[in-house]
């Protein structure tokens, strides 16, 4: 499904803010595309997928473990610099890195609560 198209029924009052968002979002997505970022399923990634010997708070640890609990996800990848978005949680921008697998996670998880299946 293509989150830009879902309709929601919502009261009039929210509709600005739905229609703004909706909006930034695809100036957002435009923008990356347009400065060369790649997107790629998270499934697709099997380099992740096999490195679950990663360091805890690098990007490489962080990726594998939201892959495991989110089927969704979209990973944007420019050289080493990297970001994972889960639909699911709003198009949030759960981590990133500027150095790869190995570099430092800059997101912060809450392991505990992602790995209950509450959210």
């Amino acid at each position: 499904m293509n989150l830009l198209q879902v309709n929601i029924k919502i009261s009039s009052k929210y509709q600005y803010n739905l229609t703004m968002i909706r909006s930034l979002l695809m100036v957002t997505l435009l923008a990356l595309g347009s400065c060369g970022w790649s997107s790629q399923e998270a499934k697709s990634h099997q380099t992740y997928d096999d490195k679950m010997n990663d360091a805890p708070e690098s990007f490489g640890y962080d990726f594998h473990f939201l892959g495991q609990h989110y089927d969704d996800l979209v990973h944007l990848i420019k050289g080493d610099a990297q970001l994972v978005i889960s639909p699911a949680l709003q198009a949030r921008v759960m981590t990133s890195t500027a150095n790869g697998a190995e570099g430092k996670s800059f997101g912060w998880l809450n392991y505990e609560l992602i790995g209950s299946g509450e959210i």
